[in-house]
Parts: C-alpha cells; structure tokens; sequence
C-alpha cells in the first residue's frame, strides 16, 4: 500500500505502510525513553520517594498505577489504584497506605521530574514541511495561554485565587506550545492571582530568531514586544482599546483612534496601517476588521452590562472601537496580507481545545482532597499523560496528513481512554493490529467527519478572509 501526502502538491510524498510502522516504533521509543524502567525508578530513589531496595512497590510501578488510574480520572480512586497494584504488578496494598504515599512531598517531587523529563524528550515534528506557505516563514510559533483549576478553599494558603467572587483557592497552568512542531514547551503550575502579564516574558526563553508568539490580550506587555523585536521574532496580539496610539513617532498628542477610522475608512472593512503605540512609541502595524452591525450591538450591550456591574461610564471613543476586532504585528505586509491575519490568530484556538479536552476528558481540573502535595500529584500525573497522548497524537496526525484526512485530538484522547492500550504505550509497544493498520483506523474513528465548516489551517492554505462583511 502506497500513501500520498496530498495538502502540498508540490510538496507530495510516498509514505508505505512499513514506513508508518517504522515511524510509529520510533515514536514509542521515544515514549518508552521518558517513561523506561530503570531511568523511572533512579528518580524515584534521587526523590527519596523509594529509599530502600526492598520497598514494596517501585517508582515505575507507582507511576505506570497513577497514569492509569488518571486516565479516568473521574474514577481515579484509591481504590481503583489498589486494584491496579493487584491486577497489573501482583501486590497487594492497602488504599491507605496509597492515601500516605500519595500525599508526601517526595511523591510530587518524583512526579514533577518524570513530567519534566517527558517536556524534555518530546519528538520533533515529523510534519513541518506540510505547513501552509504563510506559516512557512517561521523558525516556531509559540502559543501561550493559561487555564485555571479551582480548589477546596482550605487550600487558600497554598494555591490563592484571585480574589472577587472567584475561588478563594486554584491553580493556575500556563502553556506554551509550539504549533509548527506540535510541542510543549513548557507547562508552568502558578497561583491564579499571578497576572498574565506577569507570565509573558517566560515565552523569551523558548524564543529563536523568526520565532512567531501568538497571545490574547492578558499577555499583552509593551517591553515584552521590545524584547521579542529585539530578538529578531515577530508577534501577533489582538490590542486593547484603551491603548495609547499615535500616528507619528513624535507626536505629543495621542490619536483619536476611533474618530481617526471613522473618518478616513468608513468605506473599508479591513484596515493596515502603521501606528505607534504607548508612552514608549512602539511601532506596529495595526490592523483592524470592521465587524457586521449585530455583532456591535451585541458588543455593547456586554460593554454596558460589565460597565454597571463595575460603576464605571463607557466612553463614546470605547463605544466606537467596539466595531472593530483589532490586531498588532511586526510581521509584514509581504509575509502575510491583511485579510489573513485574523484567520492565522485563530490558530491561538489549539491552546483553547487542548484545555478542552483536558478538562472534559482528562478532568484535570478535577482535583479533589485539601493535600497540597496529592494536588500536585494529581496535576503532574496528568500532565504526563498530555504528553504522552500529545506524542500519541502526532503520530496520528502525520499519518492523516499522508492520507488526507484531518485527524480529530479529541477522538485521539477518547481513543487512548484504554486501560490496556496505555500500559502497552508506557512500555514502547502497540498492539501488532494497531501498528499494521494505524491508517484505515484513522479513516474509521479518528478523523473529523466531513463538514461544511472548514478547519483554521484549511482557512490558511486557502488564505480565506476573516472577517464577514460588514453591513
């Protein structure tokens, strides 16, 4: 059987299904190479959470237990964990004495150092070279975003929430994702009441020269920018309305910006034009999208409700802004046309579905008990299995690309739901059945169903418009 790549014709390739069996072993060693045996258990003894040979159970076999058991994390029980010991290892532990492991320091630590060591050996892409030509130009494209987990308020003095009527305790994950290689760079655990802001320049250190940073508005901070055009990267970011904008360098004055575009587009629906932004003269390019008349209302109804709940006037300059999405860049007008911007800031979107499916699959912002150290251990465990179904996933994807098809992560997650299927990943292996046929079981239950809407990466290729027209 013959495989062809067919989203880039020029770009089309053989792939045989010994290859895909080939690349779907390497993957696994790669898998097997985090999570090994020995390398496993030397953490859990560098922990202390194994101090003596004869300990009953052994760091893999602890891990291997909670990865399972988190799998389902709506049933992760101690029980369910004894049963595990039982079923898969033939030792027999009482869910006490699981509770007392579970809720020690050196059990979060040896979970913290596995997760850190799967983040480190992660596979590179395989298919980067079937990436859109108006993502082509980029040495990475990092996406941070953050979601949060709420908590039993008896945690407040570990994990603070952010105060109002949110959690009086939760935790906050802040990622950041290399789109164009499929990769976590990092994954951070803070408090919610740490700011996004505060969290924007940790993306600098993932950052090489034509890296693109994709973030909303909480992460937008001016020398931050400074610092990713000073390291030769570039930068996409929706802008507040309430931004500081000029229209020359050394003006004194600020711009009126919604009167500046009242007067001098009211007939354009897309808007590119160069600005200077804040006390500190950034420059940008600014583009804006004129949105259809209902999605303004609707706009400033929300405006006015949140505005009286806070006891604050909307001023007509906010007002009018409302009728524009706007954007900010360094990247040029060469690279990407206006009209596509918006759509390639929705790739921003992945960060939002991978939560998604953390939250509804993994449940991983349900965390039970008042331990901080059993929350830790909760939210490592499962972050060990993100990677380890993210790797999973990119090895699907790629053979969905080579047979044009647009392999679903959520039906992947779904799909690794297994008990049995995860054992056989932590060890290196697929079923002999899987590995054969990883294809037609794409083209049975992996993919997307065929829909009218197409996919963000669909919209690139075919560098479709963002915006609807406006009436």
């Amino acid at each position: 059987m013959t495989i062809h790549h067919q989203r880039n014709d020029h770009k089309a390739k053989k792939t045989t299904k010994k290859m895909l069996t080939n690349l779907s072993q390497k993957v696994l060693r790669t898998i097997s190479k985090s999570l090994n045996k020995r390398d496993v258990n030397k953490i859990a003894q560098e922990s202390k959470f194994v101090q003596r040979s004869s300990s009953k159970i052994s760091g893999f076999q602890f891990l291997t237990s909670m990865l399972v058991s988190n799998i389902d994390s709506e049933h992760a029980t101690l029980e369910k964990i004894s049963d595990l010991f039982r079923s898969q290892f033939k030792i027999r532990i009482r869910a006490q004495s699981i509770m007392e492991r579970i809720n020690s320091l050196s059990a979060e630590l040896f979970l913290k150092k596995v997760f850190e060591k799967a983040l480190k050996n992660q596979f590179d892409s395989f298919a980067k070279d079937v990436l859109p030509d108006l993502l082509s130009h980029f040495s990475k494209i990092l996406i941070q975003d953050s979601s949060v987990c709420d908590l039993n308020e008896k945690l407040a003095h570990v994990f603070r929430g952010s105060g109002g009527r949110a959690s009086s305790s939760s935790l906050k994950l802040d990622v950041i994702y290399d789109f164009k290689a499929k990769k976590f760079e990092d994954i951070n655990l803070t408090d919610r009441s740490v700011a996004d802001q505060a969290l924007a320049i940790n993306a600098l250190e993932y950052m090489t020269p034509k890296c693109l940073i994709i973030r909303d508005l909480g992460y937008l901070q001016m020398s931050c920018i400074l610092k990713i055009v000073n390291a030769e990267g570039f930068f996409l970011s929706r802008m507040k309305n309430n931004t500081c904008v000029y229209l020359n360098e050394n003006d004194s004055e600020q711009l009126d910006l919604a009167k500046y575009l009242h007067e001098n587009f009211r007939k354009e629906n897309v808007i590119d034009i160069n600005l200077y932004i804040t006390a500190a003269k950034v420059r940008v390019r600014f583009i804006a999208y004129k949105v259809p008349a209902d999605i303004a209302n609707e706009r400033r109804r929300a405006a006015h409700l949140k505005a009286k709940k806070e006891g604050r006037t909307l001023s007509e300059k906010s007002l009018t802004l409302l009728e524009f999405t706007l954007f900010i860049t360094n990247v040029p007008q060469e690279v990407w046309p206006a009209k596509v911007v918006g759509t390639i800031y929705r790739i921003r979107w992945q960060i939002e579905l991978m939560f998604k499916d953390w939250k509804g699959r993994l449940t991983i912002d349900c965390l039970l008990g008042i331990n901080q150290f059993r929350i830790r251990c909760l939210i490592y465990a499962r972050l060990i299995l993100v990677m380890l179904i993210n790797e999973i996933y990119k090895l699907l994807d790629y053979i969905g690309i080579c047979i044009d098809k647009v392999v679903s992560v959520h039906k992947v997650y779904s799909w690794m739901k297994s008990d049995t299927r995860l054992i056989r990943v932590i060890s290196g292996k697929f079923s002999w059945w899987e590995e054969r046929n990883l294809g037609d079981l794409i083209v049975t239950s992996m993919s997307h169903q065929k829909r009218k809407r197409k996919t963000t990466l669909q919209s690139i290729y075919e560098k479709d418009f963002y915006y609807v027209e406006a009436s």
